[in-house]
């Protein structure tokens, strides 16, 4: 006897326990995807707050070196007053 294959309508038969098992596994993907979604986007904010630190500190670091310290070594490139440029009309 030939096996013959199913029709449509018996493909596309679904019994109760079979949706149970779709609707389980859409829930707990969809929660698998919101709690790692929630990781992800806590490690990229910590990552952004980590970098926001560290550059304020690398400014107050070249702030402090720059700065009016008389102490510190000078370049033979660097003036010894600081240019103020002259005010007023540049055309006259």
């Amino acid at each position: 006897m030939p096996t013959t294959l199913p029709t449509l309508l018996e493909l596309q038969k679904n019994d109760a326990p079979s949706m149970y098992g779709w609707g389980a596994l859409i829930v707990a993907g969809g929660g698998a995807y919101y709690f790692a979604k929630r990781e992800i986007d806590a490690d990229r904010r910590q990552k952004h707050i980590d970098m926001v630190e560290k550059q304020r500190k690398q400014h107050l670091m070249e702030q402090a070196e720059f700065g009016n310290n008389p102490d510190r070594p000078r370049s033979k490139y660097e003036a010894s007053v600081p240019y103020i440029s002259p005010k007023g009309d540049r055309f006259s």
